[in-house]
C-alpha cells in the first residue's frame, strides 16, 4: 500500500503525487487530460469532477490524501458523478492484471525490459541519471523493432544506429550513450558477446567550450533580485560546480571557516573539495546559520533538493535580463571558472582537482580557449 496525494494547484489543475511504479503510471495515464509536471515531479489532472473522481477510484485500496477543498468539490458534484460516473469496473483498479509489472522472463514488452535493466543498473551502483538515460534509450530501441530484443542481430542494431544518425540527426554523444546502453543489455544481461564486442562508439567532436568574461558574469549576477537565486549561480561560478552538484549541496558540506566546499557524489560518484568565494560569504553565512547539517542548502518541494531544471531556468532568465547576446548555459559558468583560473596562472593539475576531472586531458581543453601569451601574438599579414 502506498500514499497518493492530491493537492489543489490552480483553478484548472490538480497535482497528483504518485510514488514511482510502472503499474501506477499505467493507471494514471488512463485519466483523460492528464500531463506530467517535470518541475514538481507530479501529474496534473483537470480540476473537473469526472477526472478527479476517476483518479480517486483508480487508487482505491491505497492511502489517499485529498485536500479539503477537493473533498468539498466532489461533494458539490455528487449528483453529476452518480449519473456520468457509474460504478468503476474492477479491470480499472490496482488489481487489474493488465497493469501489473510482469517478469522479463515471460514478458517481452519494452517497459518491463527497461524495469529489469534498471534493477541491474542499481545493483551495480550506477547513478540515477545514467539509469534513466539507459532505460529511456532501451525503450526507444525496443519500440523501433517491436519484437523480442534477444532475437535482434548485429546488422539490425547498426540499422537502428544509422536511423538515429541519418533520420533523427541525434548528436554523437547521444549515439555513444545508446551504444553503451546496448553493450550493457547484450553483454551484461543477455550474455551476447558477439554483439557488444563489435559495437564501437563514434569519434567525439572536439568543440571548444563557450566562455563568458568576468564583466558579463557580474552583469548576470546583478540582474537577479532574488538573493537565493543569485547565490546559486555565484557558487556555481566561484566553485566550478555542475548544475546537479549545486542542487545537492547540504549545509554540512559548507566550510565557511576555510572557504571550502565538499562536493559529494559528483560525476562518476566521486567526492572532491573545491573553493568558496569571500564575496558570497555574507549571503552564504545567513543561509546556513541555525540549520541542521543534513538539510539541502537550496531546497525545493517537501525538503527535497531544488531541481537542476529550476536552476537552469533561473540562469536563462538572468541571461536575458542582462542583455548579453551570447550562447550560454549553467555549464558555461563552470567553463568560465576553469578558464579564468588558468588565465590567473593556476596550474592545470590543481584546476583538474577542483573540477573533479578523471583525466588531465579533459582539463587541457581550456588551454585552447584563451591564453594570455596567445592573445599577444599578432598576424604577420
Amino acid at each position: 500500500m502506498v500514499t497518493i496525494r492530491l493537492r489543489d494547484a490552480t483553478p484548472d489543475w490538480v497535482k497528483v503525487f504518485v510514488p514511482y511504479n510502472p503499474a501506477h503510471l499505467n493507471m494514471i495515464r488512463t485519466v483523460p487530460g492528464r500531463r506530467w509536471d517535470a518541475d514538481d515531479k507530479c501529474w496534473l489532472i483537470p480540476r473537473k469532477p469526472i477526472p478527479l473522481q476517476q483518479a480517486v477510484d483508480l487508487f482505491t485500496g491505497h492511502t489517499i490524501q485529498l485536500d479539503p477543498g477537493l473533498k468539498q468539490f466532489l461533494l458539490e458534484h455528487a449528483a453529476e458523478l452518480s449519473v456520468k460516473w457509474p460504478q468503476r469496473e474492477c479491470r480499472l483498479g490496482p488489481k487489474d492484471r493488465r497493469l501489473a509489472v510482469r517478469s522479463p522472463a515471460t514478458d517481452r514488452r519494452a517497459a518491463n525490459i527497461a524495469v529489469y535493466m534498471a534493477r541491474h543498473l542499481r545493483i551495480r551502483n550506477y547513478s540515477p541519471r545514467t539509469i534513466k538515460t539507459y532505460t529511456n534509450l532501451i525503450e526507444d530501441f525496443a519500440h523501433f523493432f517491436d519484437r523480442p530484443l534477444r532475437e535482434i542481430n548485429n546488422e539490425e542494431i547498426y540499422i537502428y544506429l544509422s536511423h538515429l544518425v541519418e533520420e533523427r540527426h541525434v548528436s554523437s554523444s547521444r549515439v555513444s550513450q545508446a551504444i553503451c546502453a546496448l553493450k550493457f543489455l547484450y553483454g551484461k544481461l543477455f550474455g551476447r558477446n558477439e554483439i557488444w564486442e563489435k559495437l564501437d562508439t563514434p569519434r567525439k567532436n572536439r568543440s571548444l567550450p563557450f566562455i563568458l568574461d568576468r564583466e558579463e558574469i557580474i552583469a548576470i549576477f546583478k540582474s537577479i533580485d532574488n538573493r537565493r537565486h543569485r547565490l546559486m549561480l555565484e557558487i556555481m561560478y566561484a566553485s566550478g560546480l555542475r548544475v546537479s552538484e549545486v542542487s545537492r549541496i547540504r549545509i554540512g558540506d559548507v566550510d565557511l571557516k576555510n572557504l571550502a566546499l565538499y562536493v559529494r557524489g559528483g560525476k562518476g560518484r566521486k567526492d572532491r573539495v573545491t573553493m568558496l568565494s569571500e564575496k558570497s560569504l555574507g549571503d552564504l553565512s545567513q543561509f546556513v546559520s541555525n540549520r541542521p547539517a543534513n538539510e539541502y542548502l537550496f531546497e525545493g518541494w517537501a525538503k527535497a533538493p531544488i531541481s537542476p531544471r529550476a536552476i537552469q531556468k533561473v540562469f536563462h532568465i538572468a541571461l536575458e535580463k542582462s542583455g548579453i547576446q551570447r550562447k550560454a548555459s549553467c555549464h558555461t559558468l563552470r567553463h568560465s571558472f576553469a578558464t579564468h583560473l588558468m588565465e590567473n596562472g593556476t596550474a592545470l593539475p590543481y584546476i583538474r582537482e577542483l573540477l573533479g576531472h578523471k583525466s588531465i586531458k579533459t582539463t587541457e581543453i581550456y588551454t585552447h580557449v584563451r591564453r594570455p601569451q596567445k592573445s599577444a601574438i599578432r598576424s604577420p599579414f
